[in-house]
């Protein structure tokens, strides 16, 4: 069954708890907890870093369903793997540890490790355990090798764009992930962004601009907004 997304675009940050945002984006006296609710009223998605989806770091306050808690129903979450996510065990426990976003989750950002893209048999089983729950955006660091986009492609998976000089080709899937170092000074360079990004979209895909850094870029991230609006 195909999903209809009601946003062209959803810009925002990869994560939320950043110390170098108090005092700048988030209040003074905001405590730490309530950052996220402060976050989602500002933007309409976040990437969730792959190490804060691992068992050792997932609490009480600090879990999916107390972050759907935490955020209006309308806001979105795209989840990063783990890092080492290798073998079709992590795989599912990864799957079960996200499964409280529900419909929430509109994909994966999936890193192979150099381990994985050389065993074949083994990144096809990995993505087909993803791409059966979620939309799946993969990660390379380099254009996949042919036996790698065979195996993206037989699995409906898209590719994570990192912007310019390299060419966006998000491939297939429901989810077209573009994932940027911030701050962009250059607003017609912004612009080509989100251009591109906005065009990625259609009724079936959602398109998805997440903004890196330590900390990300708050004006960046406002400035994308309003240029996507404008458009």
């Amino acid at each position: 069954m195909s999903t209809t997304f009601e946003h062209r675009l959803l810009i925002g940050s990869r994560g939320w708890q950043h110390a170098g945002w108090q005092d700048s984006f988030y209040p003074d006296d905001l405590p730490p907890e309530w950052r996220l609710t402060y976050y989602a009223n500002e933007f309409r998605v976040v990437l969730v870093p792959g190490e804060r989806l691992v068992d050792e770091t997932l609490s009480a306050e600090g879990n999916p369903a107390r972050w759907c808690e935490d955020s209006d129903a309308g806001f979105r979450f795209v989840c990063e793997t783990p890092p080492g996510l290798n073998t079709p065990a992590d795989a599912d426990a990864f799957l079960e540890r996200i499964a409280p976003f529900g419909e929430r989750c509109v994909g994966i950002r999936y890193v192979p490790g150099a381990e994985v893209l050389n065993r074949r048999d083994e990144l096809d089983v990995l993505l087909e355990r993803l791409a059966s729950h979620r939309a799946v955006s993969v990660d390379l660091a380099e254009p996949p090798a042919e036996g790698v986009e065979a195996i993206l492609t037989a699995h409906r998976c898209g590719r994570c764009w990192h912007g310019p000089p390299a060419s966006a080709e998000f491939g297939h899937g429901g989810l077209a992930l573009t994932v940027i170092p911030s701050p962009m000074a250059d607003l017609r360079a912004l612009r080509a962004v989100v251009e591109t990004c906005l065009a990625a979209s259609t009724r079936e895909r959602i398109s998805v601009l997440v903004f890196d850094g330590s900390p990300p870029s708050v004006e960046t991230i406002e400035q994308a907004g309003t240029i996507a609006d404008l458009l």
